[in-house]
Protein backbone atom coordinates (compact mmCIF):
# COMPACT_ATOMS: atom_id res chain seq x y z
CA UNK A 1 0.00 0.00 0.00
CA UNK A 2 1.13 3.38 -1.25
CA UNK A 3 0.99 5.64 1.99
CA UNK A 4 -0.34 9.57 0.65
CA UNK A 5 -2.55 8.14 -2.41
CA UNK A 6 -5.93 7.81 0.25
CA UNK A 7 -5.17 11.61 1.28
CA UNK A 8 -4.74 12.53 -2.37
CA UNK A 9 -8.20 11.18 -2.85
CA UNK A 10 -10.04 13.22 -0.14
CA UNK A 11 -7.96 16.45 -1.57
CA UNK A 12 -9.24 15.62 -5.01
CA UNK A 13 -12.95 14.94 -3.31
CA UNK A 14 -12.38 18.49 -1.27
CA UNK A 15 -11.81 20.41 -4.63
CA UNK A 16 -14.69 19.12 -6.38
CA UNK A 17 -16.66 19.63 -3.06
CA UNK A 18 -15.92 22.97 -2.57
CA UNK A 19 -16.06 23.83 -6.70
CA UNK A 20 -19.64 22.48 -5.77
CA UNK A 21 -20.62 24.14 -2.94
CA UNK A 22 -19.11 27.81 -3.47
CA UNK A 23 -18.15 30.60 -6.14
CA UNK A 24 -14.87 31.02 -4.58
CA UNK A 25 -13.10 27.51 -5.79
CA UNK A 26 -14.01 27.12 -9.30
CA UNK A 27 -10.82 25.21 -10.59
CA UNK A 28 -12.48 22.49 -8.00
CA UNK A 29 -13.78 20.59 -11.29
CA UNK A 30 -10.46 19.51 -12.01
CA UNK A 31 -10.44 17.34 -8.84
CA UNK A 32 -12.37 14.92 -10.94
CA UNK A 33 -9.05 14.97 -13.49
CA UNK A 34 -7.05 13.81 -10.39
CA UNK A 35 -9.48 11.03 -9.68
CA UNK A 36 -8.52 9.85 -13.15
CA UNK A 37 -4.79 10.10 -12.88
CA UNK A 38 -4.72 8.45 -10.02
CA UNK A 39 -6.78 5.44 -11.09
CA UNK A 40 -4.80 4.97 -14.07
CA UNK A 41 -1.32 5.11 -11.87
CA UNK A 42 -3.11 2.53 -9.79
CA UNK A 43 -4.95 0.26 -12.05
CA UNK A 44 -2.71 0.05 -14.96
CA UNK A 45 0.49 -1.95 -12.70
CA UNK A 46 -2.25 -4.06 -11.31
CA UNK A 47 -2.95 -5.15 -14.33
CA UNK A 48 0.28 -5.49 -16.12
CA UNK A 49 1.33 -7.73 -13.00
CA UNK A 50 -1.97 -9.41 -13.40
CA UNK A 51 -0.75 -9.95 -17.12
CA UNK A 52 2.74 -10.93 -16.49
CA UNK A 53 2.11 -13.35 -13.16
CA UNK A 54 -0.87 -15.09 -15.24
CA UNK A 55 -3.20 -14.59 -13.75
CA UNK A 56 -6.41 -17.19 -14.03
CA UNK A 57 -9.20 -15.58 -15.63
CA UNK A 58 -7.67 -12.26 -15.87
CA UNK A 59 -10.75 -10.32 -17.09
CA UNK A 60 -12.83 -12.28 -14.81
CA UNK A 61 -10.75 -11.17 -11.64
CA UNK A 62 -10.22 -8.09 -12.32
CA UNK A 63 -13.92 -7.08 -13.31
CA UNK A 64 -15.01 -8.95 -10.58
CA UNK A 65 -13.28 -6.97 -8.32
CA UNK A 66 -14.22 -3.66 -9.23
CA UNK A 67 -17.66 -4.65 -9.51
CA UNK A 68 -17.54 -5.66 -5.86
CA UNK A 69 -15.97 -2.49 -5.29
CA UNK A 70 -17.90 0.31 -7.41
CA UNK A 71 -21.45 -0.92 -8.29
CA UNK A 72 -22.79 -1.89 -4.49
CA UNK A 73 -22.41 2.05 -3.45
CA UNK A 74 -23.71 3.12 -6.68
CA UNK A 75 -26.99 1.13 -6.18
CA UNK A 76 -27.23 1.62 -2.68
CA UNK A 77 -27.70 5.60 -3.12
CA UNK A 78 -29.97 5.38 -5.97
CA UNK A 79 -32.11 3.27 -4.34
CA UNK A 80 -31.72 5.26 -0.65
CA UNK A 81 -32.56 8.54 -3.01
CA UNK A 82 -35.65 7.15 -4.96
CA UNK A 83 -37.23 5.82 -1.39
CA UNK A 84 -36.94 9.47 -0.04
CA UNK A 85 -38.05 10.96 -2.99
CA UNK A 86 -40.82 8.73 -2.56
CA UNK A 87 -41.78 8.71 0.62
CA UNK A 88 -41.41 12.79 0.79
CA UNK A 89 -43.74 13.21 -2.46
CA UNK A 90 -41.13 16.00 -3.61
CA UNK A 91 -42.09 17.06 -6.97
CA UNK A 92 -39.35 19.69 -7.72
CA UNK A 93 -37.26 19.81 -10.36
CA UNK A 94 -34.41 17.97 -8.84
CA UNK A 95 -36.76 15.17 -8.19
CA UNK A 96 -38.57 14.94 -11.28
CA UNK A 97 -35.25 15.12 -13.23
CA UNK A 98 -34.01 12.23 -11.00
CA UNK A 99 -36.20 9.64 -12.34
CA UNK A 100 -36.33 10.98 -15.69
CA UNK A 101 -32.83 10.14 -16.09
CA UNK A 102 -32.11 7.77 -13.26
CA UNK A 103 -31.77 4.66 -16.00
CA UNK A 104 -28.77 6.48 -17.26
CA UNK A 105 -26.98 6.61 -14.10
CA UNK A 106 -28.05 2.87 -13.22
CA UNK A 107 -26.33 1.78 -16.46
CA UNK A 108 -22.99 4.34 -15.99
CA UNK A 109 -23.97 6.05 -19.70
CA UNK A 110 -24.98 9.12 -17.52
CA UNK A 111 -22.01 11.10 -18.87
CA UNK A 112 -23.08 10.20 -23.06
CA UNK A 113 -26.67 12.06 -21.27
CA UNK A 114 -24.58 14.85 -19.71
CA UNK A 115 -22.86 15.45 -23.53
CA UNK A 116 -26.65 15.21 -24.77
CA UNK A 117 -28.81 18.05 -25.79
CA UNK A 118 -31.77 16.39 -24.07
CA UNK A 119 -29.32 17.14 -20.31
CA UNK A 120 -30.83 18.95 -17.30
CA UNK A 121 -28.89 19.95 -14.55
CA UNK A 122 -29.79 18.14 -11.13
CA UNK A 123 -27.67 18.32 -8.14
CA UNK A 124 -29.03 14.31 -7.04
CA UNK A 125 -27.13 12.82 -10.61
CA UNK A 126 -24.96 15.36 -12.53
CA UNK A 127 -22.25 14.23 -10.54
CA UNK A 128 -22.43 10.67 -11.84
CA UNK A 129 -20.94 11.50 -15.36
CA UNK A 130 -17.49 11.33 -14.22
CA UNK A 131 -18.96 7.45 -12.72
CA UNK A 132 -19.60 6.83 -16.18
CA UNK A 133 -15.65 7.81 -17.45
CA UNK A 134 -14.50 5.66 -14.55
CA UNK A 135 -16.49 2.41 -15.70
CA UNK A 136 -15.49 3.01 -19.34
CA UNK A 137 -12.40 2.94 -18.47
CA UNK A 138 -12.36 0.09 -15.96
CA UNK A 139 -14.06 -1.93 -19.39
CA UNK A 140 -11.43 -0.74 -22.10
CA UNK A 141 -8.16 -0.45 -20.06
CA UNK A 142 -7.55 -4.53 -19.40
CA UNK A 143 -7.90 -4.92 -23.17
CA UNK A 144 -5.46 -2.60 -23.60
CA UNK A 145 -2.82 -4.15 -21.34
CA UNK A 146 -3.95 -7.60 -22.28
CA UNK A 147 -3.33 -7.29 -25.75
CA UNK A 148 -0.44 -4.88 -26.38
CA UNK A 149 2.95 -6.54 -26.05
CA UNK A 150 5.16 -5.02 -22.68
CA UNK A 151 7.90 -4.14 -25.05
CA UNK A 152 5.04 -1.93 -26.67
CA UNK A 153 3.35 -0.50 -23.85
CA UNK A 154 5.33 2.94 -23.16
CA UNK A 155 4.31 3.16 -26.87
CA UNK A 156 0.72 2.37 -26.29
CA UNK A 157 0.62 5.30 -23.94
CA UNK A 158 1.84 7.84 -25.74
CA UNK A 159 -0.58 7.00 -28.32
CA UNK A 160 -3.27 6.73 -26.18
CA UNK A 161 -2.74 10.53 -24.91
CA UNK A 162 -1.86 12.09 -28.37
CA UNK A 163 -5.75 10.53 -29.48
CA UNK A 164 -7.12 11.31 -26.31
CA UNK A 165 -5.95 15.08 -27.18
CA UNK A 166 -7.13 14.66 -30.81
CA UNK A 167 -10.52 13.13 -30.04
CA UNK A 168 -11.06 17.03 -27.85
CA UNK A 169 -9.79 18.79 -31.27
CA UNK A 170 -12.36 16.62 -33.36
CA UNK A 171 -15.27 17.15 -31.15
CA UNK A 172 -14.24 21.29 -30.68
CA UNK A 173 -14.30 21.56 -33.89
CA UNK A 174 -17.46 19.60 -35.08
CA UNK A 175 -19.69 20.96 -32.64
CA UNK A 176 -18.79 24.72 -32.88
CA UNK A 177 -19.07 24.57 -37.08
CA UNK A 178 -21.96 21.47 -37.35
CA UNK A 179 -25.24 21.52 -36.30
CA UNK A 180 -25.93 17.89 -34.93
CA UNK A 181 -28.80 18.81 -32.20
CA UNK A 182 -28.38 15.64 -30.33
CA UNK A 183 -25.31 17.08 -28.81
CA UNK A 184 -25.09 19.91 -25.94
CA UNK A 185 -24.51 22.95 -28.00
CA UNK A 186 -21.62 24.17 -25.82
CA UNK A 187 -18.38 21.96 -27.18
CA UNK A 188 -16.56 22.59 -24.21
CA UNK A 189 -18.96 20.51 -22.22
CA UNK A 190 -19.26 17.82 -24.58
CA UNK A 191 -15.92 17.43 -24.33
CA UNK A 192 -15.83 17.53 -20.50
CA UNK A 193 -17.88 14.86 -19.89
CA UNK A 194 -16.94 12.50 -22.95
CA UNK A 195 -14.66 9.39 -21.82
CA UNK A 196 -12.37 9.81 -25.14
CA UNK A 197 -11.52 13.43 -23.61
CA UNK A 198 -9.94 11.51 -20.34
CA UNK A 199 -8.18 8.57 -21.28
CA UNK A 200 -5.29 11.08 -21.49
CA UNK A 201 -5.66 11.32 -17.80
CA UNK A 202 -5.56 7.13 -17.46
CA UNK A 203 -2.55 7.09 -19.90
CA UNK A 204 -0.61 10.10 -18.53
CA UNK A 205 -1.09 7.91 -14.78
CA UNK A 206 -0.62 4.90 -16.10
CA UNK A 207 2.91 5.64 -18.08
CA UNK A 208 4.16 7.67 -14.26
CA UNK A 209 3.23 4.51 -12.11
CA UNK A 210 5.41 2.03 -14.73
CA UNK A 211 8.21 4.06 -16.40
CA UNK A 212 8.68 7.58 -14.59
CA UNK A 213 11.51 7.30 -12.07
CA UNK A 214 11.69 9.02 -8.78
CA UNK A 215 11.64 13.09 -9.43
CA UNK A 216 12.64 15.58 -7.09
CA UNK A 217 9.56 17.55 -5.46
CA UNK A 218 10.51 21.01 -7.16
CA UNK A 219 9.65 19.66 -10.27
CA UNK A 220 6.18 19.11 -9.28
CA UNK A 221 6.09 22.71 -7.80
CA UNK A 222 7.77 24.53 -11.02
CA UNK A 223 4.99 22.35 -12.61
CA UNK A 224 2.06 23.28 -10.81
CA UNK A 225 3.42 27.47 -10.85
CA UNK A 226 3.82 27.04 -14.53
CA UNK A 227 0.24 25.73 -14.93
CA UNK A 228 -0.95 28.56 -13.09
CA UNK A 229 0.83 31.31 -14.67
CA UNK A 230 -0.25 29.61 -18.31
CA UNK A 231 -3.64 29.98 -17.30
CA UNK A 232 -4.12 33.17 -16.11
CA UNK A 233 -1.65 34.85 -18.62
CA UNK A 234 -3.91 33.21 -21.42
CA UNK A 235 -7.22 34.10 -19.28
CA UNK A 236 -5.82 37.48 -19.25
CA UNK A 237 -4.93 38.16 -22.95
CA UNK A 238 -8.49 36.27 -23.72
CA UNK A 239 -10.79 38.20 -21.38
CA UNK A 240 -8.79 41.62 -20.71
CA UNK A 241 -8.95 40.50 -16.82
CA UNK A 242 -7.73 37.70 -14.43
CA UNK A 243 -9.74 34.94 -12.69
CA UNK A 244 -8.10 33.86 -9.26
CA UNK A 245 -11.11 31.59 -8.12
CA UNK A 246 -10.19 29.51 -11.20
CA UNK A 247 -6.28 30.33 -11.47
CA UNK A 248 -7.03 31.14 -15.56
CA UNK A 249 -9.38 27.83 -15.87
CA UNK A 250 -12.87 28.56 -15.53
CA UNK A 251 -15.08 25.16 -16.26
CA UNK A 252 -14.87 24.19 -18.32
CA UNK A 253 -11.84 25.42 -20.44
CA UNK A 254 -13.55 27.71 -22.77
CA UNK A 255 -11.05 30.24 -23.62
CA UNK A 256 -7.73 29.72 -25.38
CA UNK A 257 -8.10 26.61 -26.84
CA UNK A 258 -7.81 24.90 -23.30
CA UNK A 259 -10.33 22.61 -23.36
CA UNK A 260 -7.51 21.14 -25.63
CA UNK A 261 -4.62 21.17 -24.20
CA UNK A 262 -5.33 22.28 -20.57
CA UNK A 263 -6.95 19.13 -19.38
CA UNK A 264 -3.14 16.89 -20.41
CA UNK A 265 -1.40 20.16 -18.78
CA UNK A 266 -3.31 19.65 -15.20
CA UNK A 267 -2.97 15.94 -15.88
CA UNK A 268 0.54 16.20 -15.99
CA UNK A 269 0.61 18.45 -12.60
CA UNK A 270 -0.98 15.52 -10.93
CA UNK A 271 0.90 12.93 -12.03
CA UNK A 272 4.09 14.60 -10.71
CA UNK A 273 2.32 15.14 -7.34
CA UNK A 274 1.19 11.43 -7.06
CA UNK A 275 4.61 10.36 -8.08
CA UNK A 276 5.98 12.70 -5.56
CA UNK A 277 3.61 10.84 -2.99
CA UNK A 278 4.82 7.55 -3.44
CA UNK A 279 8.23 8.69 -2.75
CA UNK A 280 7.10 10.52 0.37
CA UNK A 281 8.27 13.82 -0.27
CA UNK A 282 5.18 15.53 -0.96
CA UNK A 283 4.25 17.19 2.46
CA UNK A 284 4.29 13.62 3.89
CA UNK A 285 3.14 15.08 7.60
CA UNK A 286 -0.67 15.63 5.92
CA UNK A 287 -0.35 12.93 3.41
CA UNK A 288 0.32 10.37 5.68
CA UNK A 289 -2.03 12.13 8.62
CA UNK A 290 -4.23 9.05 9.53
CA UNK A 291 -6.90 11.03 9.72
CA UNK A 292 -6.80 12.24 6.10
CA UNK A 293 -5.69 8.51 5.42
CA UNK A 294 -9.08 7.59 6.43
CA UNK A 295 -11.18 10.32 4.68
CA UNK A 296 -9.27 8.66 1.60
CA UNK A 297 -11.05 5.31 2.28
CA UNK A 298 -14.08 6.83 2.50
CA UNK A 299 -13.51 9.02 -0.58
CA UNK A 300 -16.14 7.31 -2.96
CA UNK A 301 -18.89 7.82 -0.74
CA UNK A 302 -17.92 11.21 -0.16
CA UNK A 303 -18.21 11.79 -3.80
CA UNK A 304 -21.44 10.05 -4.08
CA UNK A 305 -23.45 11.44 -1.48
CA UNK A 306 -22.21 15.37 -1.69
CA UNK A 307 -23.86 16.83 -4.12
CA UNK A 308 -27.33 15.50 -2.36
CA UNK A 309 -26.73 16.46 0.77
CA UNK A 310 -25.46 20.12 -0.82
CA UNK A 311 -28.84 19.82 -2.48
CA UNK A 312 -30.47 19.82 0.88
CA UNK A 313 -28.55 21.26 2.91
CA UNK A 314 -29.17 24.21 0.42
CA UNK A 315 -33.50 24.99 1.07
CA UNK A 316 -32.12 25.43 4.89
CA UNK A 317 -31.14 29.02 3.16
CA UNK A 318 -27.82 29.08 5.99
CA UNK A 319 -24.57 31.79 5.79
CA UNK A 320 -22.40 30.45 3.11
CA UNK A 321 -19.82 29.51 5.19
CA UNK A 322 -22.38 27.70 7.70
CA UNK A 323 -23.89 25.43 4.72
CA UNK A 324 -20.72 24.92 2.91
CA UNK A 325 -19.15 23.24 6.58
CA UNK A 326 -22.05 21.54 8.00
CA UNK A 327 -22.75 20.02 4.15
CA UNK A 328 -19.10 18.62 4.49
CA UNK A 329 -19.59 17.50 8.08
CA UNK A 330 -22.85 15.36 7.23
CA UNK A 331 -21.22 14.10 4.34
CA UNK A 332 -18.24 12.60 5.82
CA UNK A 333 -20.71 11.28 8.62
CA UNK A 334 -23.24 9.65 5.75
CA UNK A 335 -19.93 8.32 3.94
CA UNK A 336 -18.37 7.06 7.32
CA UNK A 337 -21.32 4.65 8.33
CA UNK A 338 -22.04 3.80 4.77
CA UNK A 339 -18.42 2.62 4.58
CA UNK A 340 -18.43 1.01 8.03
CA UNK A 341 -21.81 -0.52 7.97
CA UNK A 342 -21.91 -1.22 3.95
CA UNK A 343 -18.86 -0.77 2.10
CA UNK A 344 -16.67 -2.41 4.37
CA UNK A 345 -18.22 -5.83 4.38
CA UNK A 346 -18.98 -5.75 0.58
CA UNK A 347 -15.08 -5.28 -0.20
CA UNK A 348 -14.29 -8.57 1.73
CA UNK A 349 -15.89 -10.60 -0.91
CA UNK A 350 -13.12 -9.31 -3.19
CA UNK A 351 -10.71 -12.13 -2.02
CA UNK A 352 -13.14 -14.66 -1.43
CA UNK A 353 -14.73 -14.79 -4.96
CA UNK A 354 -11.82 -13.11 -7.09
CA UNK A 355 -8.48 -13.80 -5.49
CA UNK A 356 -5.34 -12.52 -6.63
CA UNK A 357 -1.80 -13.34 -5.80
CA UNK A 358 -0.35 -11.42 -3.38
CA UNK A 359 2.02 -9.47 -5.32
CA UNK A 360 -1.34 -8.26 -7.49
CA UNK A 361 -2.84 -7.80 -3.95
CA UNK A 362 -0.50 -5.40 -2.20
CA UNK A 363 -0.99 -3.32 -5.33
CA UNK A 364 -4.75 -3.76 -5.77
CA UNK A 365 -5.34 -3.26 -1.75
CA UNK A 366 -4.92 0.28 -2.39
CA UNK A 367 -7.68 0.72 -4.91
Amino acid sequence: MIKGLNSFRFFSFLAVFLFHSTNHFEIGYLGVSAFFVLSGFLITPILVNMKGERTPDYFTKFYGRRFIRIFPLCYFYLAAMSILLLATQAHDEDAIRFFEQLPFAALYIYNFFHASSAYSHTSLLTHFWSLGVEEQFYLVWPLIIFFVPAKKLKKALILTIILSVAMRILFLEFITHQQWHILNPDPTLVIYVLPTSHFDAFAIGGFFAIFIKDQKSIWAFILAAAFVAVGLITYRFATGTYYFASMGYPSFMGDSYKSIWGYSFANLVFAFIILNIRQGIFFPRIFNNKAIDYLGKISYGLYVYHYSVLHFMHKLTLPNPVYILLSLMLTIIISLLSYELIEKKILLLKDRFFPVRRTVQAAASQY
